[in-house]
C-alpha cells in the first residue's frame, strides 16, 4: 500500500469495548478519509479490578496468587474474544490493511503510552 501526505501507517486504537469507544471509531471514519497501514487493536484490563477480584476469591479460598493467576487469564481470554468480535468492525471504520489484536494488564493510560512507544505508532 502506498500511503499519501495523510496516510498513518500504525493507529493504536485502546478500548475499553464501551459505546463511547464504538463512537469514537464512528466519528474518526466520519471525520477523516485516511488510509491505515495497521491497526492496533488494545484493550487494557486495569490493575485495581484484578485486585477487587482476588480480594472477594481470597477471603473464600486462601490462596491469592492462584487466584491472581486464574483471575488474569479468565480476563485475558475474555477480552481477546471481544477483540476478535469485533476487529473486522473497527478495521473497516479506521481502513486499516491489517489488525494486531493486544491484551495488557495494568494502568490504563500508562499501558496505553507503553505500547505506542514499543509499537511506534503514528496516532493514537
Amino acid at each position: 500500500m502506498k500511503y499519501g501526505e495523510n496516510d498513518v501507517q500504525k493507529i493504536l486504537f485502546p478500548t475499553d469495548f464501551s459505546d463511547s469507544a464504538m463512537n469514537a471509531a464512528i466519528r474518526f471514519e466520519r471525520d477523516n478519509d485516511i488510509k491505515t497501514g495497521e491497526l492496533l487493536l488494545l484493550h487494557v484490563i486495569d490493575n485495581e479490578t484484578i485486585e477487587a477480584m482476588t480480594d472477594g476469591y481470597s477471603l473464600i479460598y486462601g490462596d491469592v496468587d492462584t487466584a491472581v493467576d486464574e483471575i488474569e487469564a479468565s480476563m485475558r481470554d475474555e477480552a481477546m474474544l471481544k477483540l476478535e468480535k469485533t476487529s473486522e468492525i473497527y478495521r473497516k471504520m479506521l481502513k486499516a490493511e491489517k489488525t494486531t489484536l493486544l491484551v495488557r494488564i495494568g494502568i490504563p493510560h500508562e499501558q496505553i503510552v507503553k505500547t505506542a512507544e514499543e509499537k511506534r505508532v503514528s496516532v493514537i
